[in-house]
């Protein structure tokens, strides 16, 4: 074989991975020692290890990859960066996240994100939905907008669109009138619905009208109860999302096997995703309030001391027990999904905002925690990987360029020391990720 004709087909510097093993996150085959040559941002060819290769030759920088496994980048698919760029990105990259739906940050936020990205040596790949549509605003904060304010929908829709924004993310408080409103006038912006399943529209209804993801597994409990329509007006008429949420208890304690199957039934004909996010909900168990994360050793004190007085309000106010009941039924409920077929993508709520909830959760390492919260709900190492990988890239429609290690797929993955089929947790053993064709050890 010629390599220099059929490999060197650029003048940039080619990066050769050498003695790697593939991992094919669609059917959970390995492919062992093989050689990736990368040229700029794109895996040029795989090919068997047998061939010897000159690296001066060649012009080669070879990686030694011998009893190395390599898996598509990760996704964090609900993921708040706000005004924490500078503290988010260096975290996300050194656990190998690699791509991140920001659902919910204020145009300034996104604008700085986005300049960032651009002057970074490593930039992961963003898709956001800007601020997020309510009809209750967080103060101190311009990261919502109120669909009750002075703007017509058709305004606040366009002035999305004009932003540059991939989805619409609504909230839980959105009148049905304004949701269904919304609903068609994103349509005509080909701008998909993301996000809460409101207080006072059915799931079955969301996802009829085209709602294309449905995160923290909001509308599924009060959906799935045989007595939905009087436990809807609680949700509705509730002081606050707290007093809301307290309703979802009895919405568990009453769950419907047929309501389940019909929202499973529409869910899979509608090609709707779901993002359930326990693990932000097991923060506040009684198994993690108390807990002091590893990961306040790398964030301001501000913030350790914000999600601390935050564990201790909660318990101030007697909540520990609810949410140690609803993160067991969640839990549940995301079994009874996932063998139900339903596609769930990882996402971790990850915000680190010292306004308002900050439950004990932090940027990237809270993947890994994601993933290993599927596994908890009886998903193999494979499924929950998929959910990081492979889902991710479907739901967003780009197969083209990712979820593979072949050639013509963009140079995105990891370089991990342990089999991650065998347990989930080998994720978190990386030794090199790469990054749109640069490598870097972690």
């Amino acid at each position: 074989m010629n390599i220099k004709k059929d490999i060197y087909k650029g003048k940039n510097k080619l990066l050769l991975l050498k003695n790697a093993n593939i991992i094919d996150l669609y059917t959970g085959d390995i492919d062992y020692n093989k050689d990736v040559f990368i040229t700029g941002d794109r895996i040029t060819e795989v090919l068997d290890s047998r061939y010897e290769i000159d690296s001066l030759d060649l012009d080669l920088n070879i990686v030694n990859c011998k009893n190395k496994y390599l898996i598509p980048g990760l996704w964090d698919m609900h993921i708040h960066i706000l005004d924490n760029a500078d503290l988010a990105i260096p975290h996300l990259i050194a656990n190998g996240v690699l791509g991140i739906r920001d659902m919910g940050s204020s145009f300034s936020e996104i604008e700085y994100l986005k300049s960032k990205l651009e002057k970074e040596s490593l930039p992961i790949n963003l898709f956001f939905t800007g601020p997020i549509l309510d009809n209750k605003i967080i103060p101190g904060t311009d990261s919502r907008i109120n669909v009750n304010g002075p703007e017509d929908m058709q305004s606040i829709v366009a002035k999305l669109y004009g932003f540059g924004v991939d989805y619409i993310k609504v909230h839980s408080n959105i009148p049905y009138e304004k949701y269904l409103e919304l609903i068609e006038i994103a349509k005509k912006f080909k701008l998909d619905v993301v996000g809460h399943v409101p207080y006072g529209v059915r799931i079955i209804d969301a996802i009829n009208l085209g709602q294309k993801s449905i995160e923290h597994l909001t509308g599924m409990f009060l959906g799935s109860s045989h007595l939905e329509s009087s436990l809807r007006e609680k949700y509705v008429n509730a002081k606050n999302n707290m007093i809301a949420e307290m309703n979802e208890k009895e919405a568990a304690n009453t769950f419907h096997e047929e309501k389940f199957e019909q929202i499973v039934e529409a869910s899979l004909k509608k090609n709707v995703y779901h993002v359930p996010t326990l693990r932000i909900m097991k923060a506040a168990t009684s198994e993690l309030i108390d807990s002091k994360p590893d990961f306040y050793k790398y964030i301001p004190e501000e913030l350790a001391n914000s999600m601390e007085n935050f564990s201790a309000e909660l318990k101030k106010a007697n909540l520990i027990s609810f949410f140690d009941f609803m993160y067991e039924c969640k839990k549940r409920l995301v079994q009874k999904m996932y063998e139900r077929d339903l596609p769930i993508l990882v996402g971790t709520d990850s915000h680190c905002s010292i306004l308002g909830d900050q439950f004990k959760i932090f940027y990237g390492c809270s993947v890994h925690e994601e993933m290993e919260e599927l596994v908890d709900c009886n998903f193999s190492n494979l499924a929950a990987l998929q959910s990081a990988t492979i889902k991710p890239v479907e739901f967003l429609n780009l197969t083209k360029d990712f979820g593979k290690i072949e050639a013509g797929k963009i140079a995105d993955f990891l370089i991990l020391n342990s089999n991650p089929l065998e347990d989930i947790r080998n994720t978190r053993d990386i030794e090199y990720i790469v990054l749109k064709g640069n490598i870097k050890a972690i």
